[in-house]
């Protein structure tokens, strides 16, 4: 406890005024540094815990609130944080949040940073490898591998990312990836409390084999109907008032024809709500095991190299999940490409969807829409098998551009 002492007086002396980012390199050790001799694991989600709480309680009517990065970003929060201590916690969690708030955008983006910051050391301790990154690793579309892996935490291979030079355990590279994509470039600071999804447990993964170096693409967890407990898609934000129910009788039908409800067992679930449709839905199905939930689907990759990267994983995913025998797939997705394809696929059907889009939640004005669904594995892999980029590409453009077309003629109607 006296080294975290002398660790605290040395925060409390960082200059309020960074010239370098080696300062910030330099307060973030200091953080890690102070974590190790404390055990203070919880420090920045106290904070976070605290100040969301007392931001929420006291927002104007015209603070959006609805997640962590609204919260923390609105008026209410720069004027709280910048007028006001934490008087429940040591004086010292108000000395780090103060230079979170210098050395960072906000609390949240330090917290992330800070667990960037804590896989590289990590590794640096584990040995000194390193392995250049290189942008033409990525173009080589012939070097594609992918697999199933039962608990990433356990795999000792060494893998590269698009975001550091460093080589690190599978584990540690997809978490890695999962904080520059959903937290750092999405905004998706709710992921910060469990990085343990990203760091464990059955993934797929998309990598790049060229010479020794393996470069992980994307990952995806999957989750089992036997841990459905801790499925996302059953977790408090997800099963709230806020999404909008899209269900109608022709995707309930669908549920039956593709086998995962028993004959009229469609009459027994419910439209209200997300939260009684799940519900419901727990107690119907047929045969369990073969229902999964995929979730954080991570793309790492240079922009120009997205939209491709995500169709060779979506391809990929969707035949491995047919051929383990998952019938169904919960989704949760806020990629446009993703539902456009599905849309496509069921516009080949006539009465029932391959695809059933359950409800949807628009964050904000400027985020695109979430959407929660089931499809269905053999279908769906049958119709991607069937694409190369180009064909899938037209696919998604078509239903993008007839969609368009709709919601003008819709608003034109009114």
């Amino acid at each position: 406890m006296n080294n975290a002492k002398q660790i605290l007086k040395q925060i409390q002396q960082l200059p309020l005024h960074p010239q370098c980012l080696e300062e910030r390199e330099h307060f973030l050790s200091l953080i890690h540094q102070y974590i190790q001799a404390s055990g203070d694991s919880d420090v920045f989600a106290k904070i976070v815990d605290y100040r969301a709480f007392e931001i929420r309680e006291l927002a104007n009517d015209d603070d959006n609130t609805d997640n962590l990065k609204h919260t923390f970003t609105c008026s209410t929060a720069k004027y709280l944080i910048s007028h006001s201590s934490l008087p429940t916690f040591p004086v010292h969690y108000s000395h780090i949040e103060c230079l979170a708030n210098v050395y960072f955008d906000h609390i949240l983006d330090c917290w992330a940073e800070y667990l960037v910051f804590s896989i590289h050391y990590r590794a640096k301790n584990m040995d000194e490898a390193v392995a250049e990154y290189n942008e033409s690793i990525v173009d080589s579309d012939d070097h594609y591998h992918s697999e199933v892996v039962d608990d990433i935490s356990l795999d000792e291979r060494r893998f590269l990312t698009c975001f550091s030079n460093q080589l690190l355990s599978l584990s540690d590279a997809n978490v890695l990836i999962n904080i520059e994509t959903f937290i750092k470039r999405e905004g998706w600071y709710e992921m910060l409390y469990d990085m343990e999804i990203s760091a464990r447990g059955e993934h797929f993964i998309l990598y790049q084999k060229v010479a020794e170096t393996m470069l992980i693409c994307s990952s995806v967890n999957i989750r089992r109907w036997g841990n459905k407990q801790t499925w996302l898609a059953f977790s408090p934000f997800f099963q709230s008032a806020k999404w909008s129910m899209k269900l109608d009788e022709n995707k309930l039908r669908s549920l039956e024809f593709f086998g995962l409800l028993g004959s009229g067992s469609s009459n027994d679930l419910s439209m209200d709500s997300i939260d009684k449709f799940d519900r419901s839905l727990i107690q119907s199905i047929s045969n369990q095991d073969a229902m999964c939930e995929v979730i954080r689907l991570a793309i790492a990759a240079p922009a120009r190299k997205l939209n491709q990267l995500l169709f060779e994983m979506t391809k990929a995913l969707m035949i491995a999940l047919d051929q383990l025998g998952f019938q169904a797939v919960y989704i949760i997705t806020e990629q446009p490409a993703i539902r456009y394809f599905f849309e496509s696929v069921n516009n080949a059907y006539a009465d029932v969807s391959p695809y059933v889009s359950v409800c949807e939640f628009k964050v904000s004005e400027y985020a695109p829409v979430t959407e929660q669904g089931i499809y269905f594995s053999h279908p769906m892999s049958q119709a991607i098998s069937q694409c190369d980029y180009k064909g899938y590409y037209q696919r998604v453009l078509s239903v993008r551009k007839q969609m368009k077309l709709n919601t003008r003629n819709m608003l034109a109607d009114e």
